[in-house]
């Protein structure tokens, strides 16, 4: 129950609360608004900004379940980097690598374990009840079968391995650890293939419900993302928080879009249909 109810937090905000924890580790691009760019460089740096997206959306595609291949994702940074650095002046170059030296000194000291203690406080006091409560409404929509389909199905989806590789401090996940979990995960998909298809059936048919579900919560979704980076905002240090506030306002004005965005590439992915998670905590 804990593990689909932290899936369920996960997938309500995962446009929201990611922009705001990596806000200091994005690398290049996170300071080229700080440059004086040319309407032409601008031009330029979004296209190449797009062709990442699209490399990344491609290695999701090809491996949802699992981190992308981290020797992969390393290539295509350096490459892109390669690509904006060759768009730069030689003076935009030297304030871009100042201004990283500059907030990389900035986030030495910052405490991220009490801003993941915070966090994770926030999600059981303020997101998992109203996450629990919806749930529990939502269980008029649901037959007396389906119920007993999900009931049945909980304990299978809570015993599911996690897909991801967790990187330890500083770092990176080594290729046997990444090809076991792909192992684990594939052998796990296939001793179920048939709960898969079942709880894809069940979450299809109630997908109308489950939208609207969750239009009604946006404005509920928005309020915990901005409490969340209200608490990141408290631990930064002073020079971080300005960029930060900076980025925020910015990721706002873009939020509805990434948010709907977010809701496609749910769609697309077949083993875990919009709504699943949902569906899984129970009611």
């Amino acid at each position: 129950m804990r593990k689909v109810m932290m899936t369920m937090v996960v997938l309500l905000l995962t446009v929201t609360i990611t922009t705001a924890q990596r806000g200091h580790r994005q690398g290049n691009n996170d300071f080229l608004s700080e440059l004086k760019l040319t309407t032409e460089q601008q031009a330029q740096i979004k296209a190449i900004k797009q062709e990442g997206r699209a490399q990344m959306q491609e290695m999701h595609k090809q491996s949802p379940d699992q981190r992308p291949d981290y020797e992969a994702m390393k290539k295509m940074r350096k490459t892109s980097k390669a690509k904006v650095d060759a768009i730069l002046t030689p003076e935009q170059r030297k304030q871009l690598i100042a201004t990283q030296a500059e907030r990389k000194a900035i986030w030495k000291d910052v405490d991220r374990e009490a801003i993941q203690a915070d966090l994770k406080a926030h999600n059981a006091t303020r997101i998992e009840p109203v996450i629990s409560a919806a749930r529990a409404q939502f269980d008029q929509f649901i037959s007396a079968e389906d119920k007993s389909s999900l009931d049945r199905l909980r304990p299978v989806f809570a015993a599911k391995p996690k897909g991801k590789t967790r990187r330890g401090k500083g770092k990176k996940p080594s290729e046997a650890d990444v090809a076991a979990k792909k192992a684990t995960m594939e052998t796990w998909k296939t001793d179920h293939a048939s709960e898969i298809s079942e709880l894809k059936a069940i979450t299809k048919k109630y997908a109308a419900d489950l939208e609207r579900i969750q239009e009604r919560m946006m404005p509920q979704r928005k309020q915990w993302a901005q409490e969340k980076r209200d608490i990141i905002s408290r631990q930064q240090p002073e020079g971080a928080k300005k960029a930060q506030d900076a980025k925020a306002k910015a990721y706002e004005k873009k939020a509805g879009k990434g948010l709907r965005k977010s809701r496609e590439n749910n769609k697309s992915r077949e083993d875990w249909p919009r709504g699943a998670a949902f569906l899984l905590i129970k009611g």
